[in-house]
């Protein structure tokens, strides 16, 4: 049965949030935080559209690094909220554009703060979901003696959106990075446990916005493990690998173009799905990466049921990201410097001073697990079904992403290059 666990955990003060392994140090601020309306927000289309927008305008801008790649938008865009609502000015103007947020919107925190939660959240609460376990936890840690403004503690603390927690960064720096990193490693059930690396945080942090997220769910049709066989991995300018490729036969939504094949992996309760781009090249990988920018996760629309015979790699994606320059490129660069407005948060002038996120995605006959935490610091400063099956077979470079089906919205995406790392 499905367990969805909506937490608010507190952090230390320089971090920001934990999202299925991703991390962001940061401080930022929006616009004036209301807590005036309790009802739940709907999910909206154009809130799901600004998602995807920041997705895949991040994936497009983490797609240049070699080897392969995780990350969790949904996590990064939870802690950039924590800090939208205490920003100001141009700041704030400025994480809206980042997040590809409507204008029109932007103002109302509270509802961008639960639609960006009800996104992600299971639909039809009563209903039996097997095998999906995903876990939200939002936190913000101050350090001690730093009174921040009541209405951003109102705003946090309403509906559970996160929760304070009083650490000592100035005088026990160490311990109030071990105290982060212990919530983390809780919050992902132990596969990040280390997201604060020594000397991340220092005496001047004064305030950490944290998001974590877990996901595990198992295939709603799993790989036999039996027909799992060692194969050749193919990767353009390397030497091939020996990888173990699970196979499948049995019928999924695919979508082929001239450039790439696209196939969704449903996991149990069919809400959740793991989606494969696959070139069509063996050396197409950065093709089909630069037409994320583009709108390519907008085909899956027209994704139809077809007989699949499918092989794809066991595999394990890790990274450890600092997000200040791609959040900066993306259109967030005040919060970085000493013109940063965080007065929706505290009197004191804050800046961001880092932002690191890690994610973890693991793959096999099963299902999937996934974890990611980011963390924010702030310091002073449809086809017909063919009667041949089509064939996938992801023996080189693909990407990936793990979605919401019923809102669109990525948890994690990333990039295999090679299984076997």
């Amino acid at each position: 049965m499905v367990r969805f666990r909506f937490s608010s955990v507190m952090l230390p003060a320089t971090f920001c949030f934990a999202l299925v392994a991703t991390l962001c140090v940061a401080v930022t601020r929006a616009a004036d935080p209301r807590a005036n309306n309790p009802s739940k927000p709907m999910v909206t289309s154009q809130s799901t559209a600004a998602a995807d927008a920041f997705a895949r305008a991040l994936f497009a801008e983490l797609a240049g690094q070699d080897g392969n790649l995780a990350v969790s938008p949904a996590s990064i865009e939870s802690c950039m909220l924590l800090a939208l609502a205490g920003a100001r000015g141009q700041t704030a103007e400025e994480i809206v554009r980042a997040l590809r947020l409507p204008a029109d919107q932007a103002g109302d925190l509270e509802r961008l703060l639960d639609r960006a939660r009800a996104r992600l959240e299971p639909a039809g609460q009563g209903q039996a979901k097997p095998s999906i376990d995903l876990a939200i936890a939002n936190s913000v840690w101050v350090q001690q003696g730093l009174p921040i403004h009541d209405a951003y503690r109102r705003l946090l603390s309403l509906n559970n959106r996160a929760t304070f927690e009083s650490v000592d960064f100035l005088k026990h720096t160490d311990a109030a990075r071990k105290a982060v990193n212990a919530w983390v490693d809780k919050a992902t059930n132990h596969k990040i446990p280390e997201l604060l690396k020594p000397n991340t945080v220092s005496p001047d942090t004064r305030l950490v916005l944290a998001n974590a997220i877990y996901f595990k769910a198992r295939w709603d049709h799993p790989f036999d493990k039996s027909a799992t066989k060692d194969a050749a991995f193919h990767r353009p300018g390397a030497d091939d690998v020996t990888v173990p490729l699970m196979h499948s036969r049995t019928r999924y939504r695919y979508l082929e173009t001239e450039s790439y094949q696209t196939i969704e992996l449903p996991y149990a309760g069919s809400q959740y799905a793991m989606v494969v781009w696959l070139p069509k090249k063996l050396d197409g990988l950065a093709a089909l990466e630069k037409s994320f920018a583009l709108g390519t996760t907008a085909s899956l629309t027209k994704l139809g049921p077809a007989l699949v015979e499918l092989s794809l790699p066991r595999f394990k994606a890790n990274s450890s990201l600092s997000l200040a320059g791609t959040l900066s490129n993306l259109g967030m660069r005040r919060a970085f410097t000493p013109a940063a407005d965080f007065s929706g948060i505290v009197s004191e002038p804050l800046s961001i001073s880092a932002v690191v996120h890690q994610a973890l995605v693991e793959v096999d006959e099963v299902g999937t697990e996934a974890a990611a935490a980011t963390g924010a610091v702030a310091v002073t400063a449809a086809m017909p079904e063919p009667v041949q099956p089509k064939v996938f077979r992801a023996d080189h470079p693909f990407v990936f992403a793990i979605r919401n089906r019923t809102t669109g919205d990525v948890l994690f995406m990333g990039r295999v290059a090679n299984p076997a790392e």
